[in-house]
């Protein structure tokens, strides 16, 4: 339950920081070295760029979630979302995916009884 809600947490952080709004300082809130330097340079990067990507979660399932000791844990999870990348506003259909589906392999840390991201590996 508490992976199901970081891993949901990070979603929402993640439409914020990489959509139109550039919410980066958001990425704080969830995300922690290495993870947090990789995704501020992806939004910075959009920003500069004048693009932006809209995601739309479908489903969120944890397949296995590992503690490592009591302070660290490593969750396997399958995202389903909707991505549409704009550029300057425009809709970039090459570069958006409708019913995208992966897994993702998250290694989970808590600081001061707050969990967050250390890494996300995309398994193809």
């Amino acid at each position: 339950e508490q992976a199901a809600r970081v891993i949901s947490q990070w979603q929402n952080v993640k439409s914020l920081a990489m959509g139109n709004k550039y919410d980066i300082q958001a990425l704080e809130t969830i995300l922690m070295e290495p993870s947090l330097s990789e995704w501020r340079q992806r939004a910075e990067q959009n920003k500069a760029d004048e693009s932006y990507v809209v995601y739309t979660i479908k489903n969120i399932e944890i397949k296995t979630v590992t503690p490592e000791g009591k302070d660290k844990a490593e969750v396997v999870a399958t995202i389903s979302e909707d991505r549409e990348f704009f550029y300057r506003g425009e809709k970039v259909a090459d570069y958006s995916k409708l019913n995208a589906q992966y897994e993702v392999n998250y290694k989970l840390v808590r600081q001061n009884e707050n969990w967050f991201i250390q890494e996300a590996i995309v398994k193809d």
